[in-house]
């Protein structure tokens, strides 16, 4: 799908933003704003520099989504790779990549979590239809 002149303009906005942080060491756009004409907000995934942002620090995607909300006028949901689940990872990086500063960290990074997602993807789907249909 062609990405509207509209939206690359937030992407660069989103971006310029995002490439100023010095903690975020890869970044991705994903979602409805790059998959589909509406959308009703923007999805961005982060992964930090844990020593400089630690774990702990639970309020820090909130903050990063309040900073770019007020840029670009659009809510803004903002999930931490370091910390997300290997589904929402694998959707995730398969967005528009924005910053990457240390490819070895990003490749890597993504290599061990989506072998984790391939490998355990029909059990999670298998789950999935016994919840919606009951066990048998």
């Amino acid at each position: 799908m062609e990405i509207s002149a509209y939206k690359k303009e937030v992407i660069d906005k989103i971006e310029n933003f995002i490439k100023s942080q010095e903690e975020i060491i890869f970044s991705y756009i994903f979602g409805s704003f790059i998959e589909d004409e509406t959308f009703n907000d923007v999805d961005i995934a982060i992964y930090v520099d844990k020593n400089i942002i630690p774990t702990e620090k639970i309020f820090y995607e909130i903050e990063l989504s309040n900073h770019l909300e007020e840029i670009i006028k659009i809510p803004v949901d903002v999930i931490r790779l370091n910390l997300a689940s290997d589904p929402i990872l694998y959707r995730a990086t398969k967005g528009i990549l924005i910053k990457n500063i240390d490819d070895n960290i990003r490749t890597n990074f993504i290599t061990i979590h989506w072998k984790k997602y391939w490998d355990f993807k029909d059990k999670i789907q298998e789950h999935v239809a016994e919840m919606k249909h009951g066990s048998r």
